[in-house]
């Protein structure tokens, strides 16, 4: 017999595996302010390997602090 699992609450330290179209939806902004917000640390990247990710909590804080 199967349970029905509740999923995980996510964490704000999960990581995002989103590609730059999802998140351009998520964050409605231009894909070059998108990678300039990445490159300068607005935005802080985790890497592992080559891949890049993503923080939930950073994404939630960067929307937070520009919602008025």
């Amino acid at each position: 017999m199967m349970q029905n699992a509740t999923p995980p609450i996510p964490s704000d330290d999960d990581l995002l595996a989103i590609g730059s179209a999802e998140l351009k939806r998520i964050l409605p902004l231009s894909r070059s302010t998108l990678y300039s917000r990445l490159k300068t640390g607005e935005l802080p990247i985790v890497r592992l390997g080559k891949r890049v990710f993503l923080r939930r909590g950073d994404v939630l804080a960067y929307v937070a602090a520009r919602v008025k």
